[in-house]
């Protein structure tokens, strides 16, 4: 192996590291700023929703 080689390969492992030590870093920081919220997926409501039809006519003013 070459030395042109070499330095790829070195430079794209430290490429790899650097992007893997971010990836890492912000979901670090996002889990402390989620302060224990769980994703809209994982929670389970009994309730059915309500909905509320209007007509929009303004007959109530």
């Amino acid at each position: 192996m070459n030395n042109k080689n070499r330095i790829k390969l070195i430079d794209s492992g430290i490429t790899l590291c650097c992007c893997a030590a971010a990836v890492g870093a912000v979901s670090v920081i996002s889990s402390m700023n989620s302060g224990g919220a769980a994703p809209a997926a994982l929670m389970q409501d009994d309730e059915l929703p309500v909905i509320i039809l209007d007509a929009g006519h303004g007959a109530s003013t």
